[in-house]
């Protein structure tokens, strides 16, 4: 997979190059091979590009299937994500659908990504650090302020203003040690 690196440009900006971080990180997860070894191909698209397009549409906080068409033709979003089709809206609904479903062996996608994610936290070698048997998981809103633009699905925040409030995750950390032994 082609590295993307990040530098200052007077040339076209796109409001999703992010995206290349998520692709990044299916890359270290081998998610191509890990879901369509796992969950068949049916049709003319794999398993792994339909749940690529799907995360990437999240990713950028659009939950609807039909956020997908702009994307459909778009070489950044395919480069990216390393993906060879985007499907069409009604065949990424169809296709989650199914794949929502159990298959033969009791297994859902959501087994499978239950796995990847444990995969990518693996392959990934970050520093998480225990204490006393126990992995610090700390997560909270932050408020991103999107006041005076024209950005869909943008409401008001529970600070007053409009925007978004994500949620962000921190699974352990080195510091987790460090404080542990200073109150020791």
């Amino acid at each position: 997979m082609p590295r993307f690196e990040f530098k200052q440009s007077r040339r076209h900006l796109t409001s999703y190059a992010g995206i290349s971080l998520v692709g990044q990180c299916f890359e270290m997860a081998d998610i191509s091979s890990w879901l369509d070894g796992h969950l068949p191909t049916s049709g003319h698209i794999k398993t792994s590009d339909i749940v690529k397009s799907m995360t990437a549409l999240l990713t950028l906080g659009k939950h609807d299937f039909d956020a997908i068409e702009p994307f459909r033709k778009d070489r950044f979003f395919h480069e990216a994500l390393k993906i060879s089709k985007v499907p069409s809206p009604e065949w990424l609904r169809q296709k989650l659908d199914k794949l929502g479903q159990e298959d033969s062996k009791g297994n859902s996608l959501r087994d499978y990504t239950h796995e990847l994610s444990t995969h990518l936290i693996e392959r990934s070698k970050a520093p998480i650090t225990a204490h006393n048997g126990y992995v610090r998981l700390d997560f909270d809103t932050f408020i991103m302020n999107n006041s005076g633009t024209k950005k869909e699905e943008v409401s008001r925040t529970y600070q007053g203003v409009d925007g978004y409030t994500p949620i962000a995750a921190y699974l352990g950390s080195g510091r987790t040690q460090k404080l542990a032994e200073e109150t020791s």
